[in-house]
């Protein structure tokens, strides 16, 4: 409940079991930055199994996508070395601090690219982007019509959002209000 950042291990024997998943829901739900960790890759000897465990992992754990993935050997000391830097680019991300005019740059690039939604004779027009919040990250859209935003157009925004700035190992939160 108090942690900043989570370090989820799985063990590759087993695979992403479901108390695996729910700790990741947890810590998604509680807005906690996240490290995924793969133990004992050495036993797992075979390429083609290496792929399909990553490939499962991807699959199940798409809802903290942007969870950095390491493969360690905790027995033989393999990689354990990285599992800091990855923590310490997880906080960076989950406590960072962009400032109001590189939003705003950003949203006018998203503005001439021309990607909006459009419902009947309304179309979404984000006006001003800045970030409310940190420990994770908030992004504050004012919009002339909020209620037109959906999870799809939510998803492309996180994606530029990450594009744009480094926030790796840490969830984002949005937020979209009329402007006055």
């Amino acid at each position: 409940d108090r942690a900043q950042v989570v370090l989820l291990m799985v063990d590759a024997t087993l695979g992403l079991t479901d108390q695996d998943q729910r700790v990741a829901g947890m810590a998604a739900e509680r807005g906690c930055a996240m490290v995924t960790v793969i133990n004992k890759w050495d036993l797992v000897d075979d390429a083609d199994r290496r792929e399909k465990i990553k490939e499962h992992l991807s699959d199940r754990l798409g809802f903290v996508g942007y969870a950095e993935v390491l493969t360690v050997s905790a027995l033989t000391g393999r990689s354990v070395h990285r599992v800091w830097g990855a923590i310490d680019r997880a906080y960076a991300g989950y406590t960072v601090q962009i400032p109001t005019n590189r939003l705003n740059h950003l949203l006018t690039e998203l503005r001439d690219f021309g990607h909006t939604i459009v419902k009947g004779n309304r179309r979404l027009k984000l006006n001003y982007v800045t970030q409310t919040a940190t420990c994770p990250p908030v992004f504050t859209f004012l919009a002339n019509h909020p209620d037109l935003v959906d999870d799809t157009y939510r998803r492309y925004l996180e994606n530029r959002l990450r594009e744009a700035f480094d926030l790796t190992g840490t969830p984002i939160r949005m937020k979209f209000k009329k402007k006055n």
